[in-house]
């Protein structure tokens, strides 16, 4: 089976080695996208051996493309994996995938924070719950975005 590298340029031209070399990383790229997609399709059926799988698949990419967002989605994504049975590696995944993330990203870095928090309440730890809940807050998201947020924020509060 051999790979195929697709290219935008005309038939008679040869495609040139920096061309190639970018539809390269971007075939790779879109690997990793389906592999993140078929392991959230895996998590949501609950095959967590087969999510499992195709996040390793994507490890192995990521290490490859050597990219900081493309890292960040994937602790992000083994987090989840992690987070119903094994609350203290999701946690070091979720924290894992803050540090990598780009200050663009303030949805990502939210949701990570509010998994944080919620697992540091599970823990009796309202301190670090708040600390990460209220980071969560400051990422200035629409208000629509917020209204989990602010739950959490008050499930704190109660606790």
């Amino acid at each position: 089976m051999g790979v195929y590298v697709f290219s935008c340029t005309s038939p008679t031209e040869a495609p040139s080695p920096e061309s190639t070399e970018i539809n390269t990383h971007t075939d790779s790229l879109l690997q990793f996208r389906i592999y993140l997609e078929q392991a959230r399709i895996s998590r949501f059926k609950g095959e967590n051996q087969e999510e499992a799988h195709f996040l390793d698949a994507a490890e192995n990419i990521a290490q490859c493309l050597n990219d900081s967002s493309v890292y960040a989605n994937l602790w992000q994504e083994k987090a989840m994996l992690y987070l119903p049975h094994q609350p203290e590696k999701a946690k070091e995944f979720f924290q894992k995938a803050l540090a990598y993330m780009p200050s663009g990203t303030p949805v990502s870095i939210a949701q990570s924070e509010l998994y944080l928090s919620r697992i540091y309440l599970e823990q009796g730890q309202t301190d670090s719950a708040f600390h990460y809940i209220n980071n969560a807050i400051c990422q200035n998201l629409p208000r629509k975005e917020t209204a989990a947020l602010h739950l959490q924020k008050g499930y704190i509060f109660v606790s």
